[in-house]
């Protein structure tokens, strides 16, 4: 994975997954996920710019090779 993200476990990630059917919830976004979503409407650029850094990074590191 990236730098500094820890993936989730897969127990967790079934526990999250199946609270949220419980719940009859139409998404089920874990972890910080739904976060993600509402900052990325509230200011889409930001985001976007944001979450295009670690990609430019390995794209960058990629053709220098």
């Amino acid at each position: 994975m990236f730098k500094g993200i820890a993936a989730m476990d897969a127990g967790e990630m079934v526990r999250y997954a199946i609270k949220g059917l419980k719940q009859d919830r139409f998404e089920i976004l874990p972890g910080f996920r739904s976060t993600l979503k509402f900052v990325s409407r509230v200011a889409p650029q930001f985001m976007l710019n944001l979450l295009s850094k670690p990609v430019v990074k390995m794209l960058t590191q990629t053709k220098g090779n």
